[in-house]
């Protein structure tokens, strides 16, 4: 596999388009550039494809996150309140049960 290092796609083809002789490949020069050029802009659609579903990507993680952020403080409201009632009614009881403990032995 060779790598272009230096210039672009649509340069290094034409360098080998004017090197190459017509007649091996059965396409006049310009036919052959119109399949280059085709070939380049499928390529720019498929990247411009390809960076709109990173993009869509992103912001629905973004938003994931965000709302697992927000259910997460809202079950730690919703625990702490939980925890808070469950005390009260302890000690509700516990002092009701103390009361007739009391009311008893008396």
């Amino acid at each position: 596999e060779k790598r272009v290092t230096r210039g672009t796609v649509r340069e290094k083809v034409q360098e080998h388009l004017d090197h190459d002789d017509p007649n091996q490949r059965g396409l006049s020069q310009a036919d052959a550039k119109a399949r280059v050029d085709a070939i380049i802009v499928k390529v720019k659609d498929a990247k411009v494809k390809a960076q709109q579903a990173a993009d869509t990507a992103r912001k629905a993680s973004a938003t994931f996150a965000l709302l697992g952020a927000l259910s997460l403080v809202v079950g730690a409201f919703i625990a702490s309140a939980a925890a808070a009632l469950g005390g009260r009614q302890r000690d509700d009881e516990e002092a009701l049960y103390l009361s007739s403990q009391q009311k008893s032995s008396a």
